[in-house]
């Protein structure tokens, strides 16, 4: 890996003849020149392809690793509110202050046996009771979304080879009928070569694609944002804000990124972003 010149060390630049400092300019250039290729390359190949807008929904060996942990953690949630649940009583302190003013009125004993400062009393402890209940409740649900969080985070690297996985089975499987349907374009073609099962199976390439590359833009997106609590206390709500770190676009680029790891072969590819 070279070095960037601006992260040496001065030490390591004393006593450097013109002809290292030239050695490392065209070293340099060469980098920059090769970078810039490969941006081009890049920039062009994506032109080539058409690619939709995605959508952040998990699937997939993904969606397996995460689905047991959301689910144990809201069921932590629900019962801890089920606990912290007080039943809701009506306000009585107008209807009691109505009947004393009136046995007041009438001559009568106010509150002979003290039945109605009992009522006022145990209402407005069961309600002090009911606050605390509710500020509880409402910490379970912040650090039940904070847990999601800290999940989320701590699978990313996990979630990640999920959705490459996923990426490689449809890969292999493009691999696999890519041949088959070299110089086939339309329908009639693929029946006079007798290939009509790979040239349908085209479109759920294309699908399985189009799922794979969704699941990895929920994967970038949660364990980026987290979850928070929305005005209805779902712990499980998406944060508001910095979608622009994510973009579908960003997330097609990790797509190809995966499949030039695999190395997968650029017919395989037409197929899987359904151009083939």
């Amino acid at each position: 890996m070279t070095t960037n010149i601006t992260e040496t060390p001065p030490a390591a630049l004393e006593g450097r003849t013109s002809s290292a400092a030239a050695k490392a300019s065209d070293e340099r250039l060469r980098i920059a020149t090769e970078s810039t290729s490969s941006a081009i390359a890049s920039a062009h190949r994506n032109d080539d392809r058409p690619r939709p807008s995605l959508k952040a929904v998990v699937s997939g060996r993904a969606l397996e690793l995460w689905e047991p942990v959301i689910k144990r953690t809201l069921r932590g949630h629900q019962r801890a509110l089920g606990a912290l649940t007080v039943p809701e009583s009506a306000d009585p302190t107008a209807r009691i202050v109505k009947e004393m003013r009136a046995s007041g009125a009438a001559g009568e004993p106010v509150d002979p046996d003290g039945a109605h400062v009992a009522a006022l009393t145990e209402f407005h402890r069961a309600r002090n009771d009911a606050d605390a209940m509710s500020a509880a409740r409402h910490e379970v649900t912040r650090q039940t979304a904070r847990a999601l969080t800290d999940d989320i985070a701590g699978m990313r690297r996990e979630l990640l080879s999920a959705v490459a996985a996923d990426l490689r089975d449809v890969a292999a499987d493009a691999e696999q009928i890519a041949p088959a349907l070299d110089g086939v374009t339309t329908a009639d073609e693929a029946i006079t070569r007798g290939v009509v099962s790979a040239w349908k199976s085209r479109a759920d390439i294309a699908e399985r694609t189009l799922d794979v590359a969704n699941a990895l833009h929920w994967v970038r997106r949660r364990c980026d944002r987290g979850f928070i609590v929305d005005a209805t206390s779902r712990p499980d709500a998406w944060p508001v804000g910095n979608d622009h770190r994510h973009t579908s676009a960003e997330t097609w680029a990790v797509v190809d990124d995966i499949l030039d790891r695999l190395e997968v072969t650029d017919a395989a590819r037409r197929l899987m972003t359904g151009e083939a």
